[in-house]
């Protein structure tokens, strides 16, 4: 985390949104409103235009707990690519991810047989259960008869 360029109210630093998008009536009321991480923990002022009562107070003593308990350190951030073994993206890495076969024991065989194009596509809706039979239309809280018509 960059604590001097970045912003405490405008950056997405604690949280996954800007402290301006999570708490905007105590960002409203807040008289510096560009003010850096690193000027904010090491002791200058966050003031407000007036005091805080009860719902907005402790949104700001939420706030504050979790921004004091936030490790810092003065290096330059860095992106990870965790989805492969590397860390470093690779065009590799999201086919592996984008082809796990998580479809089902049957998923390799089914779009690697030699079978026209409509039955892969059929098979591959009948290993996810997605077919709408009756069973699945009811699933769905589709109206109509619950009977399979061939069972009766």
């Amino acid at each position: 985390m960059m604590v001097f360029l970045t912003r405490f109210w405008l950056d997405p630093w604690l949280y996954k949104e800007p402290l301006y998008v999570i708490a905007p009536i105590l960002f409203e009321l807040c008289e510096n409103k560009n003010i850096s991480v690193a000027q904010a923990l090491n002791g200058t002022q966050i003031s407000f235009r007036r005091w805080l009562f009860d719902d907005l107070r402790s949104t700001w003593e939420t706030i504050w707990l979790d921004a004091v308990n936030f490790w810092l350190t003065s290096n330059v951030d860095s992106v990870l690519w965790l989805i492969g073994k590397s860390s470093i993206f690779s065009v590799k890495s999201v086919y592996n991810a984008l082809t796990k076969s998580s479809s089902g024991t049957c998923h390799k065989k089914i779009w690697k047989g030699k079978i026209p194009e409509k039955i892969k596509i059929f098979l591959w809706l009948m290993s996810n259960d997605a077919i709408l039979t009756k069973d699945n239309l009811n699933k769905r809280k589709c109206q109509g008869d619950p009977n399979c018509v061939l069972c009766d």
